[in-house]
């Protein structure tokens, strides 16, 4: 049995977005193409952003899909979020933007030969501490793109918007556009006011 070449099938990569909810099941898929007889394993190895290799486990045979193609699959939702570790709440300004430590790492899906190390597949992702809905994909794509939201909080309470920086030479501030206080018309331009005469504002940017 010779190992010819790993090709990752299913990386859950969508849109160019890498980042991928670890709170959610967790699959990649390779293609392994052989000669003679059937591979019955296939190592994962798990390496962090440098390379450096974090943990190794066994692929699962998954099916055969030519004669000389067997896939395999790896389960990566537990052993990825062993090595995620835990982040914490911390005191925040109003107003601020600041780095969540701890609430993504960036490591290696490697599909490799055990026989020989120079044969492999692999695929760079960045894991989130985020759950996704079930049967939904676990790329987090509008998280990734920061695609517009609206959020919705009590009176006076805070709302956590996350921003999503997929290139370190980024610069990332906050922009807080002025807010003006205008009294509220109503269609024929007669000002709404209540039962005691209390005229109506709306704040609008």
């Amino acid at each position: 049995m010779s190992i010819s070449a790993i090709t990752i099938e299913q990386d859950n990569v969508t849109g160019g977005a890498n980042l991928l909810a670890a709170q959610s099941p967790l699959s990649f898929i390779a293609n392994v193409n052989y000669d003679g007889l059937t591979p019955d394993r296939v190592n994962v190895e798990l390496r962090n952003i440098n390379g450096d290799v974090l943990d190794t486990y066994a692929a699962i045979p998954y099916r055969d899909t030519l004669d000389t193609q067997r896939q395999f699959i790896f389960l990566a939702d537990q052993p990825v979020r062993a090595l995620l570790g835990t982040f914490d709440e911390f005191v925040q300004g109003l107003n601020t933007l600041q780095y969540v430590n701890g609430l993504t790492k960036q490591m290696y899906i490697r599909f490799v030969d055990p026989g020989n190390a120079s044969v492999y597949g692999e695929v760079l992702i960045d894991f989130a501490h985020v759950a996704k809905q079930f049967g939904e994909s676990p790329c987090l794509e509008a998280l990734f793109n920061n695609e517009t939201d609206v959020y919705f909080t009590e009176k006076n309470g805070f709302v956590y918007l996350y921003f999503y920086n997929a290139n370190e030479a980024n610069e990332v501030g906050v922009d807080i556009p002025p807010v003006a206080d205008n009294l509220a018309l109503d269609f024929d331009d007669t000002i709404f006011a209540d039962f005691d005469d209390t005229e109506f504002s709306i704040l609008s940017l």
